[in-house]
């Protein structure tokens, strides 16, 4: 069903599903529709949009709409179905909070084969379906509830990429396979130690992640944010 999704991409699958979701909005989507809902530069848009009519999955004429071919269309209803489908998963059966759950859906629909997904959805069908699924989905909601210093702690040490809108933490070390170039330009940003930090705004599909620091903004990409670790604190 879903054989040629894989072989787009994290990033192209991301643009095809903005693009069917803001044809939903708009009349005509432009490349500068794109670049605000995804928060990037219209010089990465027009990258993937090239890489997408070569594909067949768009139309696409300098200085015009874009628009998705049939295939195209298709494709993008199936990335937003899995998106949608493993969101609901996280916030009806997990009980994660709707926002971070839209970005862990964003993320995690990318990597799970077909079966891991169809695994997802027949627990999903088993708890929101069966007869006793109440009581079940009471119980399993409880048990998570009485785990909720321990999941607290689960997020106190994690990396800017899986930060939420609103938090606030320091930065305490960078991962150990990070390039040393790498390294030394999140640096020269004043991504340093013992910096205190906010995540202001995240991108509808995760990337990038706006946060602020010493008074001024930072805009940081996916890739970037995972680098550097972060010790969430309370304010």
């Amino acid at each position: 069903m879903r054989s040629d999704l894989h072989v787009l991409g994290e990033s192209l699958e991301d643009y095809l599903e903005s693009i069917m979701v803001a044809q939903n909005e708009v009349s005509k989507v432009r490349v500068t529709d794109i670049a605000e809902r995804m928060q990037v530069k219209k010089s990465s848009v027009n990258s993937a949009i090239k890489k997408l009519v070569a594909e067949g999955y768009i139309n696409h004429e300098k200085y015009g709409a874009i628009e998705l071919t049939p295939s195209g269309l298709e494709l993008a209803k199936q990335i937003y179905q899995r998106h949608e489908s493993l969101k609901m998963f996280l916030t009806e059966i997990l009980g994660v909070n709707e926002k971070t759950a839209a970005l862990n859906a964003c993320t995690i629909e990318h990597y799970l084969n077909e079966e891991t997904y169809r695994r997802f959805m027949f627990l999903y069908d088993f708890f929101k379906k069966e007869d006793f699924s109440d009581e079940l989905l009471e119980r399993l909601q409880d048990y998570l509830s009485g785990k909720s210093e321990e999941l607290k702690s689960s997020r106190t040490e994690t990396t800017i990429k899986h930060l939420r809108i609103g938090d606030s933490a320091i930065i305490k070390d960078y991962a150990h396979d990070t390039d040393p170039e790498y390294k030394a330009k999140l640096l020269r940003m004043g991504l340093i130690k013992n910096t205190k930090l906010k995540v202001i705004r995240v991108a509808p599909l995760g990337d990038p992640i706006e946060i602020s620091m010493n008074n001024y903004h930072i805009i940081l990409r996916k890739n970037e944010a995972k680098c550097i670790q972060v010790e969430i604190i309370d304010e």
